[in-house]
């Protein structure tokens, strides 16, 4: 019998050709994923990386805006409070019949303060979060934004020295002159025209006022060196200003929208010890303000407590609180916490009539209905609350003010 052998066809069996390109492909897939797991690793983290360094140059740009506003709020000081001045100088033959409001900013206008270093003091706080963070320099590769906000700084410290140790801003009367003038009543009380009437008319507040001009000049100049880099820093880094709008909202309010439920009750707005203020919600959107302020004064002792009681009503609109408050206001005083000094019973009783003329004559010129619209938010336990609104009137108009309550215990 003859037997026939086939040779085996290495290379032609359809299993291991499968088995061949199945291990390829899954050689292939693996290499694919790891790819893919680390390139998308390094894309998020280089998106997270920029989104920090976005969120980095705006809490700079912010603090750029804020000094801008702070040097031209001076500048319009300046020219306010300088006007004053020349208006109780062109009235010195009245000057005790002057507003007592209208002296006391020109005191404040012309007299330093304790420490003449803290007249103009800078926060440093977003500058020292800025150069000491590493995160920082990582997360921003813009040279030319660095560059701008380094002049920044820069600038900031030079134009703040400058202002705190130059003589043509060295206010003319000393804190000690008007220590010393209190000391020379007897009483211990404050005269305010007999105390300018000593030193309005003196060569130092006329060289003082003088330089008005100038100082408002160099001062709207800085912020208008501030604004340059600002503008130039938001163009490099591509931010709008609807973007950094954006970003200070946020980064003011960290709470939720309040509920009715929630605002209802007594909340405190301040407490200290000479004043103190709080609110109370009502369930049928009626409201009462009560505030508190306690006067001291050298003929008695104690506190004489002046209460004055608001009221309105409120609603709620989605993040927004609207109010209505009532322009008349009730007024009392409790005078069972003070005892007049041995031998000023006069003095006290002068001074307490003095207090409830003035604030009886505010009652009377209370105004119209005030209306006001705020957004309030509320934080996660539910005991403090944030109100923020825009203000229309007086100096701040158009500024982004804030208010905190925290709940009555």
């Amino acid at each position: 019998m003859n037997a026939k052998f086939r040779m085996p066809k290495f290379g032609h069996n359809a299993k291991w050709t499968a088995m061949l390109k199945e291990m390829l492909m899954t050689v292939f897939a693996t290499t694919v994923s790891i790819v893919l797991t680390f390139g998308s690793a390094h894309y998020m983290d280089r998106k997270k990386q920029k989104a920090a360094g976005r969120q980095t140059a705006m809490m700079v740009i912010h603090d750029m805006e804020n000094s801008m506003e702070t040097l031209r709020k001076w500048a319009k000081d300046e020219e306010t409070n300088s006007g004053l001045v020349r208006y109780v100088l062109e009235n010195m033959d009245r000057i005790d019949s002057l507003g007592m409001d209208t002296l006391l900013y020109v005191r404040d206008y012309i007299t330093s303060s304790s420490d003449e270093m803290t007249q103009f003091q800078l926060d440093e706080a977003c500058e020292r979060l800025f150069l000491s963070s590493q995160e920082s320099w990582k997360n921003i590769d813009n040279t030319s934004f660095v560059d701008a906000v380094h002049e920044f700084f820069s600038s900031r410290h030079t134009i703040y020295d400058y202002i705190n140790h130059s003589e043509q801003w060295k206010k003319p009367v000393s804190s000690e002159a008007f220590y010393r003038h209190q000391l020379e009543r007897e009483d211990g009380t404050t005269d305010i025209p007999l105390f300018l009437k000593g030193c309005i008319t003196s060569k130092e507040v006329v060289y003082y006022l003088n330089y008005a001009s100038g100082r408002q000049q160099q001062l709207n100049g800085y912020a208008d060196l501030i604004q340059r880099i600002s503008d130039q820093c938001k163009f490099t880094m591509g931010i709008t200003d609807e973007e950094l709008e954006q970003y200070v909202k946020a980064k003011k309010r960290m709470g939720r929208n309040v509920k009715e439920s929630e605002l209802t009750g007594k909340w405190v707005i301040q407490s200290t010890d000479d004043k103190s203020s709080g609110l109370e919600f009502r369930d049928n959107h009626t409201y009462e303000q009560t505030y508190i302020e306690h006067q001291v004064h050298p003929s008695f002792a104690g506190r004489l407590e002046c209460i004055f009681v608001t009221s309105g009503t409120w609603k709620l609109r989605g993040d927004t609180l609207y109010t209505e408050r009532q322009p008349d206001y009730t007024f009392r005083m409790d005078r069972s916490l003070i005892t007049p000094n041995p031998g000023m019973e006069k003095q006290m009783e002068e001074y307490v009539k003095e207090v409830e003329k003035s604030c009886l004559e505010t009652q009377k010129t209370a105004g119209d209905v005030e209306r006001e619209a705020c957004v309030a938010t509320i934080n996660r336990s539910g005991n403090k609350i944030e109100l923020v609104w825009k203000e229309t009137d007086g100096e701040l108009a158009g500024q982004e003010l804030s208010l905190y309550l925290s709940r009555d215990k």
